[in-house]
């Protein structure tokens, strides 16, 4: 399980090997001037491929951008495991909001770590990526998520790419500048070319000594934060017919803003409604559940309710959700609806669309036309407790 030495026999040998990249816009490469070639999930790509010139490595891009552990644990079986994996780098540590703690995510973050290893056994490394502040004495914060990822690498004995701990240690060195590496100002978060170099750099550096230490990672008996997302269920709406009126099943959109926002990637099919649409009602028992869809600028709201009171959360203080607020382009939508729920108990959420027609401004004096607004969501997902759901009658 996990073994990275016979990955490397494997690959020696010049098998066909599946290698998987999850994480966000910083697995994607988001600021490289192409991400295709430039990210630090292309770069390691490409050095795996000079390091075995034998094998027939596929590699898969399983990163969106704006999206946390949380959602991953939901596209795991997807987008990773279906793949075969034998090899899998997961990133999420700042998405994850690397200066603070909480539970839900670490539970979630560690659930991905584990699922890989228990369903495909395939060799893991964890990667905790660097942001410009961390490499700045003057700018630099704690990260406390930082040593939570590290327990989890540890406990699980998967290799550990620290881009913070490496990076600091170039930027002593004089090799580059933090402006050097991330070169579009004001952005912070994401480097250009050069930070994503060091970022494989560190990354390959920790798969090499993970092989030459012929390390093999673990399943500890207890998990460390909690057991949550290893029950779970994606529930794409358009399996629980009847659909109630005014709700269509459709496709996603085939373009976005970004590449790994193109939700025609990610998402199977989704459910439309339109002005006048009653509430979709379902019944569940779960502790954390969670909406994927796509928000496009014709999104509208849509009120949550659980069990009748309006869902509470990190992303709705009043339970109305919708699309973010200046958008222009199509994009995923995901929103936690609920943690921390009784999963012994049967629970009734309702989707409630709160829909209009809208008549745009007009542009240079000429009307536009007007449109309908719309919901486009794809599955509601549940963890924790038996994970079930239903159509509520």
């Amino acid at each position: 399980m996990g073994d990275f030495s016979k990955f490397d026999q494997r690959a020696r040998a010049g098998e066909r090997l599946n290698v998987v990249f999850i994480g966000g816009s910083l697995t994607w490469g988001s600021g490289a001037t192409d991400p295709q070639l430039f990210s630090y999930r292309a770069l390691v790509g490409q050095r795996l491929t000079e390091h075995y010139p034998e094998a027939h490595f596929t590699f898969w891009d399983a990163a969106i951008g704006g999206t946390s552990s949380n959602l991953a644990a939901f596209r795991l079986q997807r987008d990773v495991i279906a793949r075969r994996p034998d090899l899998v780098f997961i990133d999420f540590t700042v998405n994850d909001h690397a200066y603070s703690v909480d539970d839900e995510k670490l539970a979630s973050y560690e659930s991905l770590a584990r699922r890989v290893l228990l369903e495909t056994g395939a060799a893991v490394e964890l990667v905790i990526l660097a942001l410009k502040p961390d490499l700045e004495p003057a700018n630099r914060q704690p990260r406390p998520r930082d040593a939570k990822h590290k327990e989890i690498a540890a406990a699980y004995n998967t290799a550990l790419a620290d881009t913070v701990a490496y990076m600091n240690a170039e930027v002593q060195k004089g090799r580059y500048t933090t402006d050097e590496m991330w070169s579009i100002v004001p952005d912070k978060t994401h480097p250009g070319n050069k930070g994503y170099l060091l970022y494989s750099e560190a990354v390959m550096q920790a798969f090499l000594e993970a092989v030459a230490q012929r390390k093999v990672c673990r399943v500890p008996d207890q998990m460390l934060f909690g057991d949550t997302y290893m029950t779970w269920k994606r529930q794409r709406l358009s399996q629980l017919t009847p659909l109630p009126a005014g709700w269509s099943v459709s496709y996603p959109s085939h373009n976005g803003v970004a590449f790994d926002f193109l939700m025609g990637r990610w998402l199977d099919d989704i459910v439309i409604a339109t002005p006048g649409a009653v509430p979709f009602r379902v019944k569940f028992q779960a502790k954390t559940v969670l909406l994927f869809g796509e928000a496009t600028p014709q999104s509208g709201k849509f009120l949550v309710t659980i069990d009748g009171k309006p869902a509470i959360s990190q992303d709705s203080k009043d339970g109305i959700y919708g699309q973010t607020p200046r958008i222009d382009g199509n994009m995923h939508m995901v929103r936690v609806l609920a943690i921390n729920l009784d999963p012994t108990v049967t629970h009734t959420l309702e989707i409630i669309p709160q829909l209009v027609q809208v008549t745009p401004s007009p542009i240079d004096g000429a009307p536009q036309p007007a449109y309908d607004q719309v919901i486009r969501i794809e599955s509601l997902c549940f963890a924790g407790g038996p994970a079930t759901v239903e159509v509520a009658s």
